[in-house]
């Protein structure tokens, strides 16, 4: 009796033969992006950047869902311009990005899973302008230290912008006390702020926002952390 030359291969080359049948039905599935990384420009003081990942849908199932968008950071935020959609339909991820109190590059990942089991990924990328820079952006006492004051540097680093430090808030507002140095030079760009703790006695942790005359909004953009531990 005669034997199938193709069942008489190895069967790990079985095996590897057979997905090799299979791959293209097994890439004719989930969503592929147009182009799987989305750069998109934020200027200083922006709040949101808003950006689109377009595809299209190459599952064969008559109706394909998105049933979950997963982000590298909290601070991304993707969804789905439809429900659902047919074979070789197009769509797009829709993607906002809350700037809050991060600066410089951003990389954010975007992991999409689609009702036929398939998951996809594409790439958010920014760059968030500086205003001002903080040497340190955080202090430290130790628990029964003695409550010396520590200093914090805070230059204005935008160009063309003419950005003021108006002021600061601290909270818990009884953890400690925060004051303001302005520039010695009229119209220079270099602030300093003394921090002392009203007491070392047990641990606190405070919150110390500099306001500024840019951007005009609330957003808590630069914040000094005191801690006693």
């Amino acid at each position: 009796m005669k034997t199938d030359a193709f069942s008489k291969l190895h069967p790990l080359a079985f095996l590897l033969t057979s997905l090799l049948l299979l791959a293209p039905a097994a890439l004719k599935a989930g969503i592929v992006f147009d182009v799987p990384q989305v750069i998109a420009p934020c200027e200083a003081g922006q709040v949101e950047v808003k950006a689109e990942l377009p595809f299209r849908v190459k599952a064969a199932i008559p109706e394909l869902r998105i049933t979950s968008i997963k982000t590298g950071c909290d601070c991304t935020v993707g969804t789905a311009d439809a429900e659902s959609y047919a074979p070789d339909a197009k769509g797009k991820i829709r993607l906002v990005f809350t700037v809050g109190e991060r600066i410089g590059f951003q990389r954010k990942t975007i992991t999409v899973k689609t009702s036929d089991g398939k998951e996809t990924v594409a790439f958010f990328q920014t760059t968030v302008p500086a205003i001002l820079t903080l040497k340190p952006a955080f202090v430290l006492w130790k628990k029964n230290a003695p409550k010396t004051a520590k200093q914090v540097q805070a230059k204005i680093v935008l160009e063309d912008r003419s950005v003021k430090i108006t002021g600061l808030q601290i909270t818990p507002a009884e953890s400690f006390d925060a004051t303001l140095h302005p520039p010695s030079k009229p119209g220079g760009r270099d602030y300093r702020i003394s921090i002392i703790p009203r007491s070392t006695d047990k641990p606190i942790t405070a919150r110390i926002v500099l306001k500024t005359n840019f951007p005009n909004d609330e957003t808590e953009r630069f914040v000094i952390v005191g801690a006693v531990k």
